[in-house]
């Protein structure tokens, strides 16, 4: 999950980081705020990082449902003990701080507020999903290659030097 959280987060960056070359340059920040906390959350809200993480969280609910057969009341449970939104968003807050200075998260913003970057964030949710989805059904093919490596069953040239040879 935190992979996705990152992978999205350089598609977004590299989207964000050669904006600037085509877009007019005004001082135009959308948050009247010098408190970095507030500057790093308003980005994450207004760049559409909570509402793919609600879509994703969505849509891990519905396959709970479908692959264990349970009620929705198990369900939530099974949600609840994962890692919550506002848990990931401050992670996501204190990443942001880490590596960005006040300023340069306050022009992030003013970016994210551009017309174009605002449909992208809307379609965020969904970009997000879609990633996820792709990496699970990836995860899941090389989780019974590496059981059929792991038990033997494995009949075809190896496709790697590193895999024993049966």
């Amino acid at each position: 999950m935190i992979a996705v959280i990152g992978l999205c987060g350089v598609v977004f960056t590299g989207a964000v980081s050669n904006w600037d070359k085509i877009s007019p340059s005004t001082p135009n920040y959308p948050v009247a705020s010098d408190d970095i906390n507030v500057q790093a959350r308003y980005y994450i809200e207004s760049t559409g990082f909570r509402a793919g993480l609600d879509a994703v969280e969505k849509a891990r609910a519905e396959r709970y449902r479908r692959e264990y057969k349970v009620s929705s009341e198990t369900v939530d449970c099974m949600i609840d003990m994962g890692i919550p939104t506002t848990q990931l968003v401050d992670i996501a807050t204190n990443v942001l701080k880490a590596h960005y200075t006040l300023e340069e998260i306050k022009e992030m913003n003013r970016i994210a507020s551009l017309p174009i970057m605002r449909k992208v964030a809307e379609r965020q949710p969904a970009v997000g999903l879609d990633l996820v989805n792709g990496i699970e059904d990836a995860a899941e093919r090389a989780r019974r290659r590496n059981l059929a490596i792991a038990g033997g069953e494995r009949k075809v040239v190896q496709q790697s030097t590193a895999c024993p040879a049966q």
